[in-house]
């Protein structure tokens, strides 16, 4: 047994001679080696700073939608598709001065030539000059197909079927046609017929009759004429 611990101790000694010179662990009561000198290292390059992000675009509001020139007249359009009841007085005002010029359309729903106008019609209110208003003068109650009230819609829902872009005003009832007529000045006393109207609400052209080709190009010119002369 003696023999064996003195091997023991001698193995030990040595393990722990050469584990200490090799530096790999403190022996029991020996300071380890000073530490290494820690060399400052050179603190890292910071990272570049993100660009910076491109401001969204504020939001702008929509345009608002133009006014049609007819809705500056002495009128409520109170309605969305811009239909009106008049009287005499009312249907004056369309003509009145102070208004720009003009294109008055005198027509109604039960008129077949007038139904058979309207593409020339919306051919032509997209052509013209954001300084000439568009305007319908309804006859329908001369020969009333329902009640007064019945009637308006009827025109306004009429118009926005067919993609009319400008609104109608339409002739009461109580509108005595002969009274009408001598108010303002009506000659041709059916419909269609189609008027230019200038900013002193002089009669400047008149279109009797459905619209032709021909008719249509008349009308361009009286407009141009009268864009031309102001």
């Amino acid at each position: 047994m003696g023999t064996i611990r003195s091997l023991a101790r001698r193995a030990l000694v040595h393990i722990s001679t050469r584990v200490g010179k090799d530096g790999l662990f403190e022996r029991p009561g020996e300071a380890g080696p000073p530490p290494a000198p820690v060399r400052p290292q050179r603190s890292a390059a910071p990272p570049p700073a993100p660009a910076p992000r491109a401001a969204a675009p504020r939001p702008t509001a929509a345009p608002a939608a133009p006014t049609h020139p007819a809705r500056r007249l002495a009128l409520p359009w109170d309605r969305p598709a811009g239909t009106r009841l008049v009287d005499i007085d009312g249907a004056q005002a369309l003509i009145a001065p102070g208004y720009g010029l003009r294109l008055v359309n005198h027509w109604a729903t039960w008129c077949i030539p007038c139904v058979e106008e309207l593409p020339l019609l919306r051919a032509l209110a997209a052509e013209l000059s954001p300084a000439v208003a568009m305007i319908g003068l309804s006859w329908d109650l001369f020969d009333p197909r329902g009640d007064e009230e019945d009637i308006v819609v009827h025109v306004e829902n009429f118009g926005a079927g067919h993609a009319l872009s400008w609104p109608s005003a339409v002739l009461g009832e109580n509108v005595d046609p002969e009274a009408f007529f001598r108010a303002l000045q009506v000659g041709f006393d059916k419909v269609p017929q189609t008027w230019l109207v200038d900013d002193q609400g002089v009669v400047l052209h008149r279109e009797e009759g459905a619209l032709n080709a021909e008719a249509a190009e008349r009308l361009r010119a009286a407009v141009d004429r009268a864009l031309a002369a102001r």
